[in-house]
Parts: C-alpha cells; structure tokens; sequence
C-alpha cells in the first residue's frame, strides 16, 4: 500500500494534506524562500488550529503526512518559516515530529479537539476554511 493510500484513513486531515505539501519544498531545503501560495496556506492552517482542528490534530495530521518521506524537514527552515511568511505557527512542527509531547502542543495556546472516535479511527468534522 503506498504511503498516499495510507493518508486516506485520516479524513480529519483532509485540509492539512491539501495545505501543508505546498510548504514541503522549502522546509527539505528544495527552495530559498517559502512560495506565497505557501504562507497563505501556513495562514489557512493557524486559522484550523485556532478555530477548527486544533494545534495537536494538525500536528498528527502532518506527522502522518511527512512519516518515511525522504528528505526529512530541517530545523533550520522549519525556525524561519513563520519569519519568512511574516505570521507565527498556531500548531507545532518539528523534524522529529513529536505530537504527544504536550509541551510543544501547550505552547501553540489552542483548545485541542478530540482526534479519534471510540473505534481508535480519526473523526471528519466537516471544518471548512475559507477560501481566498
């Protein structure tokens, strides 16, 4: 099974795995700068984690969508991202992601949302973000 096919069984995911892969060229060292479409949707993605899925799921999400992937995320680019795009991070993202930690889930200040429903699967709320 590919690892795209394994995204499918994280519905609740479905806006972080159509925004955050813009971000992924910057954050393997690919490019200098983040694209625009990028930090318009680093924004889409702090207005999730405030107001709709919450720092941690988006932090899973994520997790689950770089696990295995070659090259992993620098540090370096993951620190100046919010820099670059002139915002900060509502969620954590880390080069070794680590979403259980809950220091770096405390720092991201959002009321975090219950992920998985009684079967251990991701839950779909049906969040909408708007477009621009």
């Amino acid at each position: 099974m590919s690892h795209q096919s394994n995204l499918a069984q994280y519905p609740v995911c479905e806006h972080v795995f159509e925004y955050f892969p813009d971000c992924l060229a910057f954050l393997v060292g690919f490019y200098y700068v983040p694209t625009k479409i990028c930090c318009r949707h680093v924004e889409k993605l702090n207005k999730l984690a405030k107001h709709g899925l919450g720092p941690r799921t988006i932090c899973f999400c994520i997790q689950a969508s770089v696990k295995g992937t070659q090259p992993r995320l620098l540090a370096s680019r993951i620190n100046s991202l919010p820099i670059m795009c002139h915002t900060h991070l509502s969620f954590p993202i880390s080069d070794s992601m680590d979403c259980n930690n809950d220091s770096s889930i405390s720092r991201t200040k959002s009321k975090d949302k219950k992920l998985k429903d009684d079967n251990g699967r991701f839950q779909n709320r049906g969040l909408k973000v708007e477009e621009d």
